[in-house]
């Protein structure tokens, strides 16, 4: 690693401060270097400092490989490079990179003095499939194929790396995925530097957290180009008060109740097949859906009542509450399948989540009981089974699981009657 430390080690450490600033650097035994520059391709300015950071390290000659994610092979740049005049490709350039979505490492491939070769470093089928998955509001199934995507992009990187016979490489790369990248890295013993572009948000870097207060307009548009920046983002803001602006903006697909009442529909079809899991990813997305479309409606009360239009507020407030009751049905139903898939604690948490929406669903008070019961938690089970009692003496399955909890606290005395009644409701629904 004789060049490493005699040249980009230096390098980096005299980095210009307006470009950016080295976030890390981890230093292995192996002889390969990566640079993981992290980008946010929805903001042009940083676009630009990605463009003059790798300037600099292209100076020093130390590599002349950039890869580069959401890309396939080649990257081909001859259409801008074809251009009569430095000045006008760099006045070309800066403007598709502002306002057209041109990568920094396109911009710096079309105007930088000497050739090096731009590749795409990218796993096309797990790429497409994140997206959909996003798309699909799977986000736990989203960040896991986020991680095989690091470790493909690591992969096509490194292997580049050695067609090339390069020992140092730059890596640009969107923000959360640049740390997976890293993990990968440091994980295989690659040694590796972070450099962060000046004026990134901490909800697009490679630390992967977010805040409301981190959100800002370039991270919403960089739902196209980052999804797991649109991810963190949604999941941060709990009031979601941008969210249907940036989905409309990018056309998220099926962003309305007739999507999630399929979803609920196809979720139900698959449980009574008894493939649970699919179950759970279709009930996992209605869910989700509903959610949304319940918080973008609060927020449209909230405004129409600050702009004193009654009578509008009122028709939203009534399709707010016709919604809320669909979804807690629809966390009820994903609990039934979480539960009889094995996955009783997840099951508890949406049955909590039910009647948190709809304080009035005795369905989900009663299972709640049965969540009880399994914890040994026998007076908690009453209580609930009492509250579904009184919202609906006439469901049978809250008098008998109001039956298991009294008998597990030793009181057959009472349990008998709650016995007699669910027997009684069961023979009546039968006839």
């Amino acid at each position: 690693m004789h060049t490493v430390d005699q040249v980009l080690i230096p390098a980096l450490g005299m980095f210009p401060a307006k470009y950016g600033a080295v976030h890390k650097i981890w230093r292995a035994d192996d002889s390969r270097f990566v640079l993981l520059f992290e980008d946010n391709p929805a903001n042009g300015d940083i676009g630009i400092r990605i463009h003059s950071a790798l300037s600099t390290i292209l100076s020093t000659r130390i590599t002349s490989l950039v890869g580069i994610d959401g890309a396939f092979g080649p990257v081909d740049t001859r259409w801008f490079r074809a251009f009569p005049g430095e000045d006008i490709r760099k006045e070309t350039g800066e403007y598709f990179v502002k306002n057209l979505g041109l990568r920094g490492a396109e911009f710096c491939h079309i105007v930088f003095d000497e050739p090096f070769e731009l590749w795409g470093v990218d796993d096309r089928e797990l790429y497409v499939e994140a997206l959909h998955v996003w798309r699909s509001n799977r986000v736990d199934e989203f960040i896991q194929l986020q991680k095989k995507r690091a470790y493909a992009i690591l992969g096509n990187f490194i292997r580049r790396m050695c067609e090339t016979e390069s020992h140092v490489g730059a890596l640009t790369i969107c923000g959360n995925l640049a740390g997976f990248v890293a993990t990968e890295a440091g994980a295989k013993g690659y040694s590796y530097a972070i450099i962060r572009p000046a004026g990134i948000s901490k909800s697009v870097s490679s630390e992967q957290t977010a805040t409301p207060a981190d959100l800002r307009t370039e991270d919403r548009k960089a739902i196209c180009c980052n999804v797991l920046t649109a991810v963190l983002i949604w999941k941060a803001d709990e009031q979601l008060s941008k969210l249907p602006e940036a989905l409309d903006e990018f056309g998220y697909p099926n962003y309305d109740p007739d999507a999630a009442a399929e979803w609920v529909e196809q979720g139900q079809a698959s449980y009574l097949s008894q493939d649970y899991e699919k179950a759970i990813g279709y009930l996992g997305r209605a869910v989700q859906m509903y959610s949304i479309l319940y918080k973008s409606h609060q927020e449209k009360i909230c405004l129409l009542q600050e702009s004193r239009e009654a009578e509008e507020a009122d028709r939203f407030q009534a399709r707010a509450q016709l919604i809320a009751r669909i979804w807690a049905t629809a966390e009820y139903n994903l609990g039934i399948a979480l539960w009889d898939s094995g996955k009783y604690d997840g099951a508890e948490a949406h049955w909590n989540k039910a009647v948190e929406i709809n304080p009035r669903f005795e369905r989900a008070w009663a299972n709640k009981g049965v969540a009880m019961i399994r914890r040994a938690e026998y007076e908690a089970a009453v209580e609930c089974c009492d509250k579904a009692i009184e919202l609906n003496p006439e469901f049978p399955d809250s008098w008998y699981n109001k039956w298991s909890a009294l008998v597990h606290l030793g009181k057959p005395g009472e349990a008998e009657p709650c016995l007699r009644t669910f027997e009684r409701l069961k023979a009546q629904a039968q006839r």
